[in-house]
């Protein structure tokens, strides 16, 4: 069962967006007007879903990366208005997705249904990201580590390589951490 929780100032957004989740059949949805008892429900009840109000007197944008410390839920921004400045400040933090609030008042459940959905399409995208900039990153110091024993011992490249890979095997390590070792030892 999904945990939602929604920090906004404004009491018919919060009712209109909780009425939607429980559409959607989300029941466990925590509501809060204050930045400080978002941050606190979000650590406690470790929500799936949390919608929060961007404006002032809520700074929406701080408040998510804060909650990005600690929580991997998804993390919607409520935009009132579009403010050239805010939303390039939240597409630099970590959204996950964003909703305006006149779409709430036209059709809250569309509204909601559509924002969860690109939020998880954007969570999704954001993991393989990250997972290939690892491994890339991985890649990397393996080949680093591959021309030091290069140059280092005058082996070809597959020789080197498979010197890297035999000790890997035998010494029960990954080959990113022989090559950081490596790299370790010689740089």
């Amino acid at each position: 069962m999904y945990k939602a929780l929604v920090c906004d100032n404004d009491l018919s957004i919060l009712n209109s967006i909780s009425n939607s989740l429980q559409m959607l059949g989300i029941s466990d949805v925590k509501l809060c007007s204050q930045p400080r008892t978002a941050l606190e429900l979000s650590t406690v009840c470790c929500p799936d879903i949390i919608f929060i109000e961007a404006a002032p007197p809520i700074n929406g944008i701080d408040l998510a990366e804060a909650i990005r410390k600690n929580s991997p839920a998804l993390i919607i921004l409520l935009l009132g208005n579009f403010d050239e400045k805010l939303v390039k400040q939240a597409i630099a933090s970590q959204i996950d997705s964003f909703l305006a609030k006149t779409a709430i008042a036209k059709d809250p459940a569309s509204a909601v249904r559509i924002s969860i959905a690109n939020a998880r399409l954007a969570a999704v995208l954001r993991n393989k990201l990250e997972k290939v900039e690892r491994t890339l990153a991985e890649r990397k110091t393996i080949e680093r580590a591959k021309g030091i024993i290069m140059l280092k011992e005058k082996l070809s490249e597959e020789e080197a390589y498979r010197r890297m890979r035999n000790h890997s095997m035998s010494q029960r390590t990954s080959m990113v951490k022989l090559a950081e070792e490596i790299l370790d030892f010689y740089l």
